[in-house]
């Protein structure tokens, strides 16, 4: 799979039923997968390119952030668009203040989207679009650490992200922080809730990969 109008891809997910792959970059490319089929390119008109997208759990919609900046050294203007993710029709968009969202997830009811840009987690409530919370680390130092892989368990009842060495978990009703563990394995750079939502995996930059009970 390689978009012809891109020149660097950012970020890549299959909708939930795994017949469409989509990347977003300069541009955003959808493909089926069966087939290897490539699907109208879409342009979001960002002078920057994309950083982050997600689908929602029924697949019906297509989260994707885009930034614009007027001139270089000026604050960046990022919006989240809402999309029909077989017609790109404009279901709404969420205005992200900010660092550009480089991490999208939804609930797993599909109410809720969150997300993570320079050091916060934000967090929207889709039925009103607006937003919920802007939650810092507990752990939050200066300097250009990020927040970073949003994701709301599969149950619905957690919503988590990594800072620099930790991962934090907050309840996804309250949003006060549950738990946040850091292991002494270095930078965590990806972490996932399982499919079931019993444990989850985070993995470091120097190779290190931890798994735990989310009950736990």
């Amino acid at each position: 799979f390689h978009p012809r109008n891109a020149t660097a891809n950012v970020d890549v997910r299959y909708s939930p039923d795994g017949r469409t792959l989509v990347c977003v970059g300069p541009v955003l490319a959808r493909w089926r997968v069966r087939g290897k089929k490539e699907l109208p390119v879409w342009d979001l008109g960002g002078e920057l390119m994309t950083r982050a997208l997600a689908f929602s759990p029924d697949g019906a919609t297509l989260a994707v952030c885009s930034a614009t900046q007027a001139k270089k050294g000026t604050a960046f203007q990022a919006t989240v668009h809402l999309l029909g993710s077989e017609s790109g029709e404009q279901k709404g968009d969420l205005h992200w203040r900010g660092y550009p969202a480089d991490s999208l997830s939804f609930s797993s009811d599909g109410r809720r989207l969150a997300g993570t840009g320079g050091p916060y987690l934000r967090v929207w409530d889709l039925d009103t679009g607006k937003e919920l919370a802007q939650l810092e680390p507990p752990d939050r130092q200066r300097g250009n650490s990020r927040m970073e892989n949003a994701r709301f368990s599969p149950d619905g009842k957690w919503l988590a992200a990594t800072y620099d060495l930790s991962v934090h978990v907050w309840d996804a009703q309250t949003l006060r922080v549950a738990h946040s563990y850091r292991w002494g394995v270095g930078a965590i750079q990806r972490f996932e809730f399982s499919p079931d939502g019993l444990t989850a995996i985070a993995a470091s930059r120097y190779g290190e990969v931890v798994v735990w009970d989310v009950e736990g």
